[in-house]
């Protein structure tokens, strides 16, 4: 808010008979109060000029982040030097609340504050982040660029905040990216609270501060296993063994096995296509993933190649080294694959000349991840290891 719309603002107020804090010194010099903010906002930018430039590279991240950071301390710095920089107290309003009540609301936002903890800590298991939120910019830094995503609907804006989440990728991992979720609360909250106060109802600030913990708490209902974020927190269980146990409503069909496995062996020119399952957070390896609601991109090349050779040449073409299938997420979510009449034929004959299986991880009849890998022109694949998608698997 500028210094004319305070004015304004507060010229409404004197109205309705009340008064606004007079504003500080550091509110009155424009940009100074938003010193933070200006900052972070010129790091979401600088991550989108460095993805446009194809310099999304952890090393040019930290060197950005850092000097961010050491002109950010310097503005607050100044800021916080100046007179006057902390708005007087204008007392309690007539819409205080009472010690009871602010009682209530206070413990109710320290408990959301404690309940949230696991979520903030715990390996990310939550499907949009792993898909989208996470997702996608984790595939801008294994491509080092930004990059269209066409068979994922999610990603057609880019946004600020996924900005963000790239350099907290960069910086360390998820769990980055999911303090700095938390932080972006924590700014809600102060917002909540400092501006019922310049309006003389520091109560509202608390309540409305509460209300809103609360609404994420119910929003990420049903809360994480306590036993097994206090296992992964003492290092009684890796983060790889979390992620490879599934829940049936929050993290199903886990597709960690192929996901592991692709890490430890693949190349690291090697790019991975998704069927099934578009979760590729924690691939280590460019992917190639479909949204739930868009087209499996196997069934776009077979329903649109003229044979089994061309399939073939355009995944290679793409840099695809592996096929990762979960088998479960394609039955939980009743897509399957849908192919033309001659899509059909073309699928089946690339899948016998063209794939070979190298991993799989049967639990019959909800968890099987295999990982299949794209033979080079030429190659014939081992008998041994031809497979139909499905395995074993398949049910009539």
């Amino acid at each position: 808010m500028d210094l004319a719309a305070l004015r304004r603002a507060e010229g409404g107020d004197r109205a309705m008979g009340k008064k606004l804090h007079r504003p500080s010194r550091t509110e009155e010099s424009p940009g100074t109060g938003f010193s933070g903010l200006s900052i972070i906002g010129a790091l979401a930018y600088l991550v989108l000029a460095l993805g446009l430039a194809g310099l999304l590279y952890a090393s040019v991240i930290k060197g950005v982040v850092g000097a961010l950071a050491l002109l950010g301390l310097w503005r607050g710095r100044r800021a916080w030097a100046e007179p006057g920089a902390r708005p007087p107290s204008a007392g309690p309003g007539p819409q205080e609340l009472g010690p009871g009540w602010r009682a209530v609301f206070t413990c109710l936002l320290a408990g959301a504050a404690i309940a949230l903890v696991p979520f903030v800590l715990m390996p990310e298991i939550f499907w949009d982040a792993m898909v989208y939120h996470l997702g996608i910019p984790r595939l801008y830094l294994l491509e080092h660029r930004m990059l269209p995503t066409p068979a994922n609907l999610y990603s057609g804006n880019v946004l600020t905040v996924q900005m963000l989440f790239t350099a907290a990728l960069a910086l360390e991992g998820p769990v980055t990216a999911k303090l700095l979720n938390a932080a972006v609360g924590l700014a809600h909250v102060q917002f909540f609270a400092s501006w019922a106060l310049r309006w003389r109802a520091p109560g509202a600030g608390l309540l409305g501060a509460a209300v809103l913990a609360a609404g994420v708490l119910i929003a990420l209902h049903p809360p994480p296993w306590p036993e097994d974020f206090w296992a992964v927190a003492c290092g009684r269980k890796s983060e790889s063994d979390f992620l490879s146990l599934g829940r049936t409503t929050l993290y199903p069909g886990p597709p960690q096995a192929g996901v592991r496995f692709i890490n430890e062996t693949a190349a690291p020119e090697a790019k991975v296509l998704l069927v099934g399952d578009p979760r590729g957070l924690y691939l280590e390896r460019p992917f190639y993933a479909t949204g739930q609601f868009d087209v499996e991109i196997l069934e776009r090349l077979c329903n649109c190649s003229g044979g089994p050779e061309e399939v073939r040449a355009r995944l290679k073409g793409c840099g695809v080294a592996y096929i990762l299938v979960n088998h479960a997420e394609l039955q939980r979510l009743h897509q399957g694959l849908r192919f033309t009449l001659e899509g059909a034929a073309v699928f089946e004959a690339f899948w016998r000349a063209c794939t070979e299986k190298v991993f799989d991880e049967p639990a019959y009849p909800d968890h099987w991840v295999a990982v299949f890998r794209l033979l080079d022109a030429g190659q014939r694949p081992d008998p041994k290891k031809v497979e139909p998608i499905f395995g074993p698997f398949r049910r009539p």
